[in-house]
Parts: structure tokens; C-alpha cells; sequence
């Protein structure tokens, strides 16, 4: 484990050759003194801001987007991961860790509301690559929280910790905004996955977490991920002893297995599964569209209604900052 992280950090410092300048940190304290913390954790602590009111801050979070995102096998290609988003209505929500003196996770967010107010053909990231129908816009997306560029530093220790206080800061935005549900896109770096692992997720997806059939949501025809065919073998091993009536977990068991009996490693799944834990009734999957823009990743759109996940779960991220706030 500490050899892999010395190999990640010596790849941090070559791509810091290539990339802008990171400001010093002193010009991020100095914007940081503006922003009351919404929640701390030993040297970590967790803030929201507008990039076009943080220069240093949005230009410190640009930086480390683009090492985690080409760290992966993606990233924009530019020399800082900003775009036209990050400075129209988006916020940020990120973890500094002030022992290493660096941004170390983040998300951006904006109401789904406040973008369909804008002018048609210019309403956010997510419909640069995806089609939105009329009714999913009126029912799904005016009521959502589009959340999007989520990273963690994957050269700090601190990397479990860092992505739950993330979501510490996504159960205080369901406290804190008026929406039902989170709808987002989970990123798959196809150069980095087995063979034919990701046409087995997205056969999976579909089959248990699909919209309805009268839903034309889904990924732009030029954009779309098309599924290459799945062998029998395969088919039956993610199938094996569940019948109609199975439970989620039990089918997503079989996937496991399968991914590990492919020597594909569960980690690049972890972020997707993560938000589907939030409850199998309250997810929508709605494909996968490739974004040539960013290192032909794999992007799938999914939604999460609120409303019907799992109260435990939702209180598990709620609670920890409620009860930091009532200190």
C-alpha cells in the first residue's frame, strides 16, 4: 500500500510539469478565512464556495481535478480542469486537508431548477452529452441537484475518509436545498477495466435499474455507448440462483463474482454502487454516453429520489454534520 501511494505521488509530480501552477497556499487561506467550515475532521475540513468569488480556491480545485481525472486515465486535457460551468451558477463543494496543504476532494453542484431557467441549448453539463425528455425535465430534473466533477486525491491516506465526509456535505445540501433528488453521472475509464467489463455493467444496469420504457432520456444517438453482445457463459454465472422474485443485493452478488472470476477489480465500480446503496427503489440509470471530450470516458447518467432511499442511510450522512454544527 505505501509503495503504491510512493507511485502515485511521483506521477502527481510529473503531471504538476504539464499543468498550471497551483497557487500558494497562503492565497487559499487567505480565501478560506471568508468561508465558515460547514463541517472538520482532524486536518480535514469541508467548505462551499462560488468559483467566480474564490479565484485561488477555484483555480487550486481545477488543478487537482485534472491530476485525479488523467491520474485515472481521463482529465480534460487542458491545464487545469475548468470549464464554462464552474463560473455559471455551479458550486463548489470540497475537503481541504490542511496538514498536506492541499485541496483534496471535491463535487460541484447546481440546482436543476435554476438551470432550466436559462435560455434553451444552454442548461448544463449533463445535456451537453445526454437527451433529456420533456416530462423528465418537468418531473425529475426541475426537482433535482445536478452534481458532477467529483474527485478525491488518490495520493493522499486519508482518500475513505475524504470521500465520506464528501457525502457528510451531500446529507447537510438535502438540509440545506429544495430538491428530491440527486441526479449526477458516474465516470468508467474503459482503458482501465477487463475486457467486456463494462458492457457487463451496463446489462446490468439496464436490467435493474432502467426507466421506464416510455422515458426517452438517455445518452445523445453521437455520444452513445453502445453495448457490445455478452456471452451465454456470462450471462449465466450473473443469473445463477435468481429467479424473478430476487433480491438487488443477491444480483449484485452475482456481479461481484463475476467481475472478480474476470480478475476485474471492484474499485473502479465503488462510486456507482456507493450512490445505489442509497436504495434500489429510488434509482434511475440511464446509460452510458462517451465523452470525447475527456479522454473518451464513459459517462452514465443515474438519478436518486430521495424520497424513497433508505432513512438509515440518508441519517448516516446527515447526521455527522448536524451534530459538528450544534457544538
Amino acid at each position: 500500500m505505501k509503495k503504491d501511494l510512493i507511485q502515485l505521488q511521483y506521477m502527481r509530480e510529473n503531471l504538476l510539469n504539464d499543468l498550471d501552477d497551483l497557487p500558494h497556499f497562503s492565497h487559499i487561506q487567505d480565501e478560506l478565512e471568508h468561508i465558515v467550515p460547514i463541517y472538520t475532521e482532524d486536518s480535514l475540513a469541508l467548505y462551499i464556495c462560488k468559483g467566480e468569488n474564490c479565484p485561488n480556491l477555484m483555480q487550486a480545485i481545477g488543478v487537482e481535478r485534472e491530476i485525479a481525472f488523467r491520474m485515472a486515465g481521463g482529465g480534460s486535457g487542458k491545464k487545469s480542469d475548468i470549464d464554462k460551468w464552474d463560473s455559471q451558477g455551479y458550486a463548489q463543494i470540497f475537503c481541504v486537508d490542511f496538514k498536506t496543504e492541499r485541496i483534496v476532494g471535491g463535487y460541484r453542484y447546481i440546482l436543476g431548477k435554476n438551470l432550466l431557467q436559462r435560455n434553451e441549448g444552454d442548461q448544463g453539463a449533463v445535456e451537453h452529452l445526454f437527451h433529456l425528455s420533456p416530462s423528465f425535465k418537468r418531473e425529475v430534473f426541475s426537482q433535482s441537484l445536478e452534481l458532477g466533477r467529483s474527485f478525491v486525491d488518490p495520493t493522499s491516506e486519508k482518500s475513505a475518509i475524504i470521500m465520506d465526509i464528501l457525502w457528510y456535505g451531500l446529507g447537510y445540501l438535502t438540509k440545506k436545498e429544495e430538491f428530491h433528488y440527486f441526479l449526477g453521472k458516474v465516470t468508467f475509464y474503459p482503458t482501465r477495466l477487463a475486457s467486456n467489463s463494462l458492457d457487463i455493467l451496463d446489462y446490468f444496469l439496464e436490467e435493474n435499474f432502467g426507466p421506464n420504457s416510455s422515458d426517452t432520456t438517455g445518452p445523445k444517438s453521437n455520444y452513445q455507448y453502445i453495448r457490445k453482445p455478452i456471452n451465454s457463459s456470462d450471462l449465466n454465472l450473473l443469473n445463477k440462483e435468481c429467479s424473478a422474485g430476487s433480491t438487488y443485493p443477491e444480483r449484485r452478488r452475482n456481479l461481484f463474482k463475476l467481475f472478480n472470476s474476470r480478475g476485474q477489480s471492484l474499485r473502479p465500480f465503488m462510486l456507482l454502487f456507493k450512490y445505489l446503496s442509497l436504495g434500489e427503489r429510488a434509482a434511475k440509470v440511464y446509460g452510458g454516453a462517451i465523452n470525447t471530450k475527456f479522454g473518451d470516458v464513459v459517462e452514465v447518467l443515474f438519478t436518486i429520489h430521495l424520497n424513497t432511499t433508505h432513512t438509515q442511510t440518508i441519517e448516516r450522512y446527515i447526521l455527522p454534520i448536524l451534530n459538528f454544527q450544534q457544538r
